[in-house]
C-alpha cells in the first residue's frame, strides 16, 4: 500500500473583481504570518467561513495594496471593489488550506522536537515543566 502524494498548495491565487479586473495574491511567509495571527490556531480555521469579522479582516489583509515595508497603503473596501461570493469563498478556501497546512506542519515539527529532546535527555521535559511551575 502506497501513500497518495499530497498535492502542493498553489503559492498564487488570482481573484477577479466584479468589474473584470484581476488581482494576484501571493502567499509569502509575511502574508502567511499575518493571516495566521488573525486566525490564531488550527481550531479557528473552520470559522473563517462562518465569522464575518474574521472574513472581513482576512480580505483586508489579502487584498490591500502595501508598500515596500508591508504597510497597507490603501485599505481594501469590499463596497468599492466588490467580488462575487464565489470569488471570495475561493480566496478564503485557498487561505484556509495554507493555514491548515502551516499549523499541521508546526504541530508535527514541535512533536519531533519534543521526541528528540526526550530521547537525548530522558526526563528533561518533566523536570523542565516542574521547574517552570515551581515557586521559590
Amino acid at each position: 500500500m502506497t501513500d497518495t502524494p499530497k498535492p502542493v498548495l498553489a503559492d498564487r491565487h488570482t481573484l477577479t473583481f466584479l468589474d473584470g479586473t484581476e488581482k494576484e495574491v501571493v502567499m509569502t511567509f509575511g502574508l502567511l504570518n499575518l493571516v495566521s495571527g488573525l486566525v490564531r490556531d488550527i481550531s479557528s480555521v473552520p470559522f473563517i467561513m462562518m465569522d464575518p469579522e474574521l472574513r472581513h479582516q482576512l480580505m483586508i489583509a489579502l487584498l490591500s495594496p502595501r508598500d515596500a515595508h508591508g504597510k497597507i497603503t490603501d485599505e481594501y473596501n469590499e463596497y468599492l471593489e466588490p467580488v462575487s461570493t464565489a470569488e471570495a469563498q475561493a480566496l478564503l478556501t485557498w487561505v484556509s488550506e495554507h493555514l491548515t497546512d502551516f499549523f499541521l506542519k508546526a504541530v508535527r515539527q514541535y512533536r519531533t522536537i519534543l521526541e528528540t529532546v526526550e530521547q537525548e535527555n530522558p526526563g528533561a521535559l518533566n523536570s523542565a515543566s516542574t521547574t517552570a511551575g515551581s515557586v521559590d
